[in-house]
Order: structure tokens, then sequence, then C-alpha cells
């Protein structure tokens, strides 16, 4: 007969089990929310070191993956080593200890210098590398913890993966749309503290629930026993488990980078293949997809071609490329993550499953980060990637050496005849159809290529052809140089009347030069003598003929030729390949011909680090330059910056922004900044009139300065006016609001 205490330990029993999945679920919904809410945010406490560049951002992650490494490593450590009760113990502990380092904040007086990968990695480890290795390990321990818990479908807890996730797109999404504009970032840096006590109550009420004992709760429940693989299997195990991680992550990374170099950096696009990246584990790890594996594994190939073909038709079209490159990274992130859970181990394994992910990630990021700047002069590693996931999909391996070498040569053929047809001379009424041949060829290697969608390397190795052909044949792909850094790509071309030599970066303009002897020392594009800038040298120098000048940003030099031989400038550039690139005759001879007082100093650098070490009072004008990308450094835009800028500036001396740009009304920024300074400023909207010279561009400036008097004489050289009145809140180190200017 049953005693009166089970039968009232059978509905407490259930009872328990109903809340054991919301209880686990809403913990590493925390845990994942908080890793994704500060990892923005430590980004941007960070960014007054390194500047706005997409690589900053891939080396944030690169760090935080890391981190996420080290965190899965202590789990499956103590997974191994240590009873059950004192792993509860042991991370509670830790996750306590790691309560005294914060609220975050970044490490004072510490530079990156000339390593700026290795600085801001040992930075970030400085400053939040506690926080973020506690806050990390939780979710693996927690699914392991809910194997030993008895509940029905403890034999599987990989879904409680996805549904972290879910706390990472909220935490992604709402740092741009919510926080930032809310909040600054002390108080953001608090409110995550918080989040990381209710995450540390979270972890002890999931030890506690069951029956109160977190030992008894921890005990492992008893299961059937499964042959253990071999040891060669259990390798080949773990590298398809890092394979699979490896190709999305390098993958996210390169369609991030070639999106802001290729097709526009437009603000807060990162967040949008991030989201894309997350989402596809939320629906592989959920335990009733919405997208079966199986169809997304069928859908693949159709939907790669047709991608192919979207990359051809893409044209001048942001959003279309961008849309493209998005559905192939949430494609093959699909296919990849989807095979990672087809592949996932017995629970016993887990913390070893999610080391080898976080081994795969990492990898991912160091490969985009740390080699590809040093391997290649452009985003070739986003091709690299798409061929990688593509050959991970399931399909016939198998074969004799016939059938290799036909995977190898079959794509390698199509590619060397598709080149050599391509390359042919066509008759002279025939060659106003090379583009449409270079169109038939390409979707004719598509259909070829699709063919091959039974042998996965072949149809990878074909995908790869394809991308070469587009890239080889690409006529917009025409430059006379390309060059890589840590902050981008930079491209050197010849503009397309043939009459001056232009730089990009990315799809931004900084700088051109006439070929013309007569006209290649004067200054063009945004710095013609009939716009802003050289009305602002012509106001100053009726006061001052000898000037001493401050210029943050060089791009090709075209400033330099307003210098006078008695003048003194000083050039901050934080990219030495910038300077580089400006010093080579064979494309720019600004330097070399407009330097006519050799009185000029470079300081390679972040502008605010350097300005520091200029004393007070040193320039009569400062030309701040760095606005135009579209990766716009919000640290040179804020209250503190223009403090700074303004004690650098001698009496009466004048400020000249340059704040053309496609993507945001900076200009509502620094009428927030100049009104709160109590400072004075005119905006000259500038367009070339018909005596302007070739290839001179309308450019926005705006012109700030102590008193009214200190600028007014500008009104009488163009349309200068008043700035509007800003509702913005001044921009500062720890608030700015990029949504309420964005265009």
């Amino acid at each position: 007969m049953e005693t009166n205490e089970a039968a009232i330990a059978r509905p407490a029993k259930r009872l328990i089990d109903q809340a054991l999945i919301p209880l686990f679920g809403l913990t590493l919904f925390t845990s994942a929310g908080l890793l994704f809410w500060i990892q923005p945010l430590f980004a941007k406490m960070a960014l007054p070191l390194l500047g706005g560049a997409p690589a900053v951002w891939n080396t944030a992650m690169m760090f935080f993956q890391g981190t996420l490494l080290l965190g899965y490593g202590y789990v499956h450590f103590v997974n191994l080593k240590l009873p059950p009760k004192w792993q509860v113990f042991l991370h509670l502990f830790i996750v306590a200890i790691a309560l005294y380092s914060l609220p975050v904040a970044v490490q004072e007086g510490y530079d990156p210098g000339d390593a700026p990968v290795a600085g801001l990695v040992i930075l970030f480890a400085m400053s939040i590398g506690l926080p973020f290795f506690a806050v990390s390990a939780t979710a693996p321990l927690l699914q392991r913890w809910f194997a030993r818990s008895g509940h029905r479908h403890a034999e599987d807890p990989y879904f409680l993966y996805g549904a972290s996730n879910l706390g990472s797109i909220l935490a992604l999404l709402a740092f741009p749309f919510f926080l930032e504009p809310n909040l600054d970032l002390r108080e953001q840096a608090i409110a995550w503290s918080a989040g990381v006590i209710v995450l540390l109550l979270l972890i002890a009420l999931c030890t506690l629930l069951p029956g109160g004992k977190s030992a008894s709760y921890c005990r492992p429940q008893p299961r059937a026993v499964t042959a253990h693989p071999g040891a060669r299997n259990i390798w080949r195990e773990r590298g398809l488990w890092i394979a699979f991680s490896f190709a999305p992550s390098s993958l996210l990374l390169g369609v991030t980078q070639h999106i802001s170099t290729d097709v526009a950096a437009v603000p807060l696009l990162w967040v949008i293949p991030l989201t894309l990246y997350l989402l596809s584990f939320v629906v592989v790890f959920a335990q009733r997809p919405i997208l079966p594996h199986e169809w997304v594994i069928r859908l693949q190939p159709y939907f790669l071609v047709l991608a192919l073909v979207g990359v051809l038709f893409q044209g001048n079209s942001i959003w279309l490329s961008a849309s493209v490159h998005l559905t192939i990274l949430f494609l093959l992130a699909l296919s990849c993550h989807g095979e990672l859970v087809k592949h996932r181990p017995d629970v016993n394994r887990l913390t070893e499953f999610y080391l080898c992910m976080s081994v795969g990630g990492l990898l991912g990021g160091a490969f985009n980060v740390l080699a590809a700047p040093l391997l290649f002069d452009g985003i070739y590693e986003y091709g690299l990637a798409v061929v990688v996931a593509v050959a991970l999909r399931p399909g016939v391996w198998g074969g004799s050496l016939r059938k290799y070498s036909l995977d190898m040569g079959l794509p390698l053929a199509i590619l060397v005849l598709a080149l050599t047809i391509h390359n042919l001379d066509l008759p002279p009424g025939l060659a106003e159809f090379k583009g449409y041949a270079r169109v038939a060829l390409f979707c004719v290697i598509g259909i070829l290529v699709f063919g091959f969608k039974e042998r996965p390397l072949r149809f990878a190795l074909g995908i790869g052809a394809a991308l070469a052909f587009f890239a080889t044949t690409s006529t917009s792909g025409d430059f006379l140089s390309q060059s890589r850094s840590f902050f981008g790509v930079y491209r050197v071309k010849t503009s397309d009347d043939g009459l001056a030599r232009q730089l990009y970066h990315g799809t931004t303009m900084h700088g051109a030069q006439l070929l013309a002897k007569p006209m290649a020392l004067e200054p063009v594009s945004y710095y013609s003598r009939q716009g802003p800038l050289g009305q602002a040298f012509e106001t100053i120098r009726g006061r001052r003929p000898d000037l001493r000048v401050g210029l943050v940003g060089l791009g090709v030099g075209a400033s330099l030729c307003y210098s006078k031989p008695a003048d003194q400038w000083t050039i901050f550039e934080l990219d030495p390949l910038i300077v580089k690139i400006a010093r080579d005759d064979n494309y720019f001879t600004f330097l070399r011909d407009c330097d006519r007082g050799k009185a000029t100093n470079f300081l390679v650098g972040d502008a605010r680090l350097q300005l520091n070490n200029v004393p007070s009072s040193s320039f009569d004008l400062m030309v701040l330059d760095a606005y135009s990308s579209d990766a716009v450094p919000l640290h040179l835009l804020t209250r503190e910056a223009l403090t700074l800028y303004r004690t650098k500036l001698a009496p009466g001396g004048i400020l000249m922004f340059h704040v053309s740009n496609r993507y945001l009304h900076l200009d509502r920024v620094l009428s927030a900044l100049v009104d709160d300074a109590s400072m004075s400023a005119l905006l000259l909207e500038h367009k070339p009139g018909a005596d302007a010279p070739k290839h001179a561009t309308a450019s926005h400036w705006i012109a700030v300065a102590e008193q009214e008097s200190d600028i007014s004489a500008l009104k009488n050289l163009g349309k200068w006016r008043s700035l509007e009145p800003s509702s913005l809140r001044p921009w500062t180190d720890g608030y700015s609001n990029i949504i309420r200017v964005l265009r």
C-alpha cells in the first residue's frame, strides 16, 4: 500500500519537473543575455583606444570566443574531476568572486600601442576577463546539471542551448535599439552587474529546487550504458564538431567585413549577420525545428546557385547585395549547425561537445582576425569560408582515386575554360556584348556546379570556381593597388574618366589627385579651394599668415596643398598603412610636392591619445577629417573630445569638422555639443560650381570657434549658416545614440 508520504511526493515531483525546464531555461536565457550585452558594451568602452573599424569588433569577438573556450574548458575539467556537489560550490564561488570586479570598466592608463590586436585582447582580459569567464561557463555547466536531474528530457538537454541563444538575440537587439539610447555606459555597467547578481541567485535556485539539496540533485541518474567509441572515432567526432563550428564562425566575420568593406558600412548593419548566426542555433537546437535539417540540406544547392546569380545581378543596390550575402550566411550556418546537432554525443560527453564547438568558433575568429589580414589584401577569407561550409554538407565522400581526382579537377577545368573563353578577343562589332558573354558564362558555371551537389567536395570547389570567376572578371575590381591593414581594405584606382587617381576605404572615397601636371597640386574631392576648407584657410590666413595646423585624418594628403613655407603642420593618422599609401609617389604626390616647409610632424595612432601629449594652444586651425567614413569613430565626437580639441586651439583659432556622411546626420551631433560647450558654429553644405576643378565633390563642413567673431568672415565667402538647434542629448564617452542620427 502506498504511504501518505509517497502519495504527497508524487504531485510534488511533478510540480518540480514542470518548473525545472522554465527555471533552467530562464537561467540560461539570463546567462546568454548577459554575455551578449557585455560584448558591445565593453567594446564601446574601449573604443577611445582604437577608433572605429570593423576589425575592432572582430577582435573583440575573438577575445570573447577565446574566453568562452576557457570557460567551456573549465566546465569540462570540473565535470571530469569533481563530484557534482563540489561543482556547485566551485561555480557559485567563482561567480561570487567575479562580483568584486564589478561594475566593469576599462583599465585606466593602458595603451595598446603598436600591436592593436594583442593590445585590445590584453585590455579586455584585464578589465572584464573574470566576469565574462564566470558567466560564459554557466550554460554548459547548467545543461550538465540538468542531465543529472532525472527529468524526462534529461538525456537530451541540448534544446536548452537553443533557448539560451534567444537570450543572446534579445540582448544583441536591445543594446542598439533600447539600452544605448536610454542609458549611458556607467548606468549600463551597473545594470549588467545587477544582472550578474540575479544570475547567481538563479544558479543557486537551480541547484536547490529538486528536494532542496544540491548534492542529491546533482547525483547522476542511472542510464543505459552505450558503447564507447574507439580513439580514432573520438578524434574524428571532435574534428567534425570543430569544423562545423569553424566554418560558420569564419563566415560570420567574413560576411560582416565584406558588407562593411564592399557593400556599405551602414551603422548597426553588423547586428543583422550576428542575429542570423544566433538564430541558426535557435532553429537547429529546438526540439521540433521549424526548418527540418533534411529540408535545409536538400534546398541548399538551389539557394546557393540562386545566390550566385544574385551576386552577379546585385549591381549598385546596397540592400539587394546585402540580402544575397546574408542569405548565404544564414543558409550555411543552418546547414553546419544542423550537422552539429545531428552529430551531438550522449550527455556524458556534453561538456566535451561544447568545448570542441568553442575551439571551432575561436579558430574561425582567429583565422579572420589574425591570419587573413596577413595573408590576403582583400576579404578573400569570406569565399574560403563559403567553400569550407559547403564541403561540410552530407553527401558521397567515398570512392576511388579517380572520383577524388574528378572532385578536384572538374571545378578547376571549368574555371580555366570559362576564363579562357572570357579573355578571347571579340570581333570589333561584338565587343559591346562582352558583358553579356560574362553573364552567360557565369550562368553556365552555375548550372554545371549544381550537377555536383551529390559530391560535397566537388560541389564546394565548384562554388569556389564560380566565385573566383566572378572576382577575376569583375570590372569594378580594376584597381591599381589593393592593400589591407587592421583597419580595413584600401584600394587605389584611376577614375572612370581617367583624369584622377582615387583612394577608397571600402566603399568610401578618401581623396583624389588630378593627373594632369598643371592641376596635380590643386586640392580636389572634398578639399577644393572653392569649398569650405579653402574658405577656412583664406579666412584665417587673413589674420595669421603663418599657421600652426593640426590635421586629424590624412587621406591622400590633399589638405597639405594649403601649406606655406613657414607653416607648422601636425598630422594625426590612425592607420600606418594610410601614411604609406599617401607617401607612395606612384599613386599620390601631395606629401612630396605640397609639404613646402618640410615642417610636417606625423603622429601615428589614435588622435585623442596623441593629442594628450600636445601642448595647449598649439594650433591656429584644426582640421578634423575622420568622420566621412561610414564607420565613424564616435569617441572623436563627444563632449570630452571637444573639450580636448579646444584646449589645443590657440585664441581665435578655428575647428573645421568634415561631416560629409551618407548615413548619419553628424551636424545634429555637433549642434548639441557646440551648444553644450557654449561655442559658436557655422555649417556649409557645399556643391561645386561650374568654375570648380574636375573631381571637386560636394561636402559638408562645420566651423567651430570660441567666439562668433572668429568665424563670421566665412559668411562673406559662401553660404555659411548657423546650425539648427538639436534636441539630442550631447554625446559623451559614456553615451551616444546612433539611432537618432540615422538618415
